[in-house]
């Protein structure tokens, strides 16, 4: 698990990976995950990407 903040910025985001190949399964399956690849895929056909600048601020140790 993982914190980042907008270099500059006061927008945060969270970051999780998966523990096991059964939990990348379960989120594959779910309806949000479809929409989200679904996203993606329209906006990498538009050929415009928008890169941010991220700076981690905190983070868990893994168990693995």
């Amino acid at each position: 698990y993982r914190v980042t903040r907008v270099r500059n910025g006061t927008a945060y985001t969270h970051l999780a990976a998966a523990t096991d190949d059964d939990a990348v399964k379960a989120l594959q399956g779910s309806a949000f995950f479809k929409r989200y690849q679904e996203a993606t895929r329209r906006v990498a056909r538009d050929g415009k990407v928008d890169v941010t600048a991220i700076d981690v601020i905190a983070e868990t140790k893994s168990k693995v």
